[in-house]
């Protein structure tokens, strides 16, 4: 079985709704401004993100080291000419460059082979962050539809400026729990956003293995509900949507975590995150604590574009578009300048 190598940071399930009508994603790169078509699966990854090193291998429970070792099962495994079982392999696996592999007629496999098996433990992604994270994507397209259904009877409710109450929804504070809980999630794996951190903190660079080791770390104590970088429970929830024929982008750290002003908003928001092209979530400052019941917000072309370009400023490599826009232009200082297609 080959075994991904491709550990996406930005999840694709979380794209898919800034796919055209050929599930084809308007990709632009910073350094060069220019747009080009490609598949989700194609960008905001990196390779072996999640994966062990040896160095991390003690993060692991016994039931965990069991599953890593799996490729090894079917061979006999000596070292020093000793057979070794399960539990020695998984104890002396940092002295791994010292085992003699034989398959099961007792001949002894390849260097290039002993690679291989090596790559296919290694290269696996951690199964706590990879069991957490995709019962976490998988409601997503649940909750995106559910605040889609919000936004459209919202929406509906301000055409009509008649008596009745704004539009409610059952299970608006569950559904609010699941969004907030992919948004930690999507921030917390994020390796710019631990690496900044590690930057803040420390005045010189660490080498590539710690900051792997840091990112495994802080993940996993996320995912065991023992560290978060920050407490969503601190803040009251505001939804934004976008006006008719306007959208929202994304970005390669979609998160923005600082305090912005928005004009006619009753609060200073300092946690902003798209959602989907129509829909923006934000954070305030803590106030009522109700999760009950919540205030969204039209915002017109305008203020749409503005947070356009706070989305580009918190980007560190490349943005995600929309096809109404035909063309970006961004400076020095990241100022974006969007052109509209006719």
């Amino acid at each position: 079985m080959k075994i991904p190598v491709k550990h996406h940071y930005i999840p694709q399930v979380y794209l898919k709704y800034w796919e055209n009508q050929n599930r084809k994603i308007n990709y632009l790169e910073l350094n060069n401004g220019t747009i080009e078509l490609r598949n989700k699966n194609s960008i905001f990854y990196q390779k072996n993100l999640y994966a062990i090193t040896l160095y991390e291998f003690y993060l692991l429970t016994e039931e965990e080291k069991q599953r890593f070792i799996e490729p090894l099962k079917k061979y006999k495994v000596f070292m020093n000419n000793k057979l070794l079982s399960e539990q020695e392999i998984i104890q002396n696996l940092s002295r791994y460059s010292t085992f003699e592999i034989k398959d099961s007629c007792n001949r002894r496999i390849s260097k290039l082979q002993k690679q291989d098996l090596l790559e296919k433990i290694l290269k696996c992604k951690h199964p706590k962050i990879e069991e957490s994270f995709s019962r976490i994507e998988s409601h997503w397209s649940n909750v995106v539809s559910y605040f889609e259904n919000f936004r459209v009877k919202y929406y509906k409710y301000m055409l009509t400026k008649d008596n009745n109450e704004l539009p409610k929804l059952d299970g608006m504070k569950e559904h609010l729990e699941l969004l907030l809980n992919f948004v930690l999630a999507t921030y917390t794996r994020n390796p710019f956003v631990i690496e900044n951190k590690i930057r803040t903190a420390e005045s010189t660079s660490l080498p590539k293995n710690i900051k792997r080791e840091v990112l495994v770390n802080i993940v996993i104590d996320f995912l065991k509900g023992e560290r978060f970088l920050f407490d969503v429970n601190k803040y009251d929830i505001h939804l934004i949507f976008a006006a008719e024929g306007e959208k929202f982008i994304t970005c390669d750290n979609p998160v923005i975590f600082r305090p912005i002003e928005i004009e006619n908003f009753s609060c200073t928001n300092i946690f902003w995150f798209p959602m989907s092209p129509k829909i923006l979530i934000a954070l305030s400052e803590n106030s009522n604590n109700n999760r009950e019941t919540i205030l969204p917000y039209f915002v017109t072309d305008e203020t749409i574009r503005e947070l356009n370009r706070k989305i580009v400023e918190n980007a560190v490599k490349a943005i995600v578009v929309n096809e109404q826009y035909s063309s970006f232009s961004i400076g020095e200082d990241r100022l974006l300048t969007i052109d509209n297609k006719n």
